[in-house]
């Protein structure tokens, strides 16, 4: 009865094994959408960041990808073309292994941590003095533009349209000149415009960025 489950006998004489890691190393990865990863270690007994510990990714093929340090709040970010599949991180002799495959990432699907996501390397906002603008108001908004991870050449055009509820382009700027990478727009409506939902869209380096401009007859109480 050594086969039958059911049986007593196949219980007896069995050996089972099993791998046990032993470390103090607490790894947590994130990968990015351009390909990057963030490695933040820390000593699972106090928490506490450990800073030069090594970091390597490795592929499906146990390839290794790259290796780097961590720095002094344990953290490292790592850019690679290709998926890595494990990491190992190494510090005085202890070692932890990651898996890094899309079938143990944890879901987040219920809670909003998409952020915003880099256009080409650029960030824009764009805001304005108030929320609500009546029909022929002065419209002053801004555009802020963050272009650190692909900087632009000096005196790149910034082009604004403001559109109206209709898909119809009301009015069109374009700017050289900012203050520390903040572009200043006056625009404005006919006293006569139809009111609804405007949108202003800014066009930068074949990136684009919009913000809804409401125009509202307001009525006093």
């Amino acid at each position: 009865e050594r086969d039958n489950p059911c049986h007593t006998s196949y219980f007896y004489n069995k050996k089972k094994g099993q791998n046990i890691l032993a470390s103090n190393i607490g790894v947590t990865v994130k990968k990015g959408t351009n390909s990057s990863y963030f490695i933040a270690v820390n000593n699972l007994l106090d928490t506490a960041p450990i800073s030069n510990a090594s970091v390597s990714l490795f592929n499906y093929q146990q390839q290794q990808i790259q290796t780097k340090k961590t720095n002094e709040k344990g953290h490292v970010f790592i850019n690679s073309n290709t998926n890595a599949y494990f990491a190992i991180v190494s510090h005085n002799g202890q070692k932890t292994y990651v898996k890094l495959n899309d079938g143990n990432t944890l879901s987040v699907s219920k809670f909003d941590v998409a952020g915003v996501r880099l256009q080409k390397g650029l960030k824009g906002f764009i805001y304005g003095e108030r929320g609500v603008w009546r029909p022929g108001d002065d419209i002053y908004l801004s555009f802020m533009l963050h272009d650190k991870a692909n900087p632009l050449p000096a005196n790149h055009p910034v082009k604004i349209e403001l559109i109206d509820p209709y898909g119809k382009v009301v009015e069109q700027l374009v700017k050289k000149k900012s203050v520390d990478k903040v572009y200043n727009f006056h625009m404005g409506t006919d006293s006569e415009a139809p009111t609804g939902n405007y949108t202003a869209k800014v066009t930068v380096g074949g990136v684009q960025f919009t913000k809804t401009i409401k125009i509202e007859t307001i009525k006093p109480n």
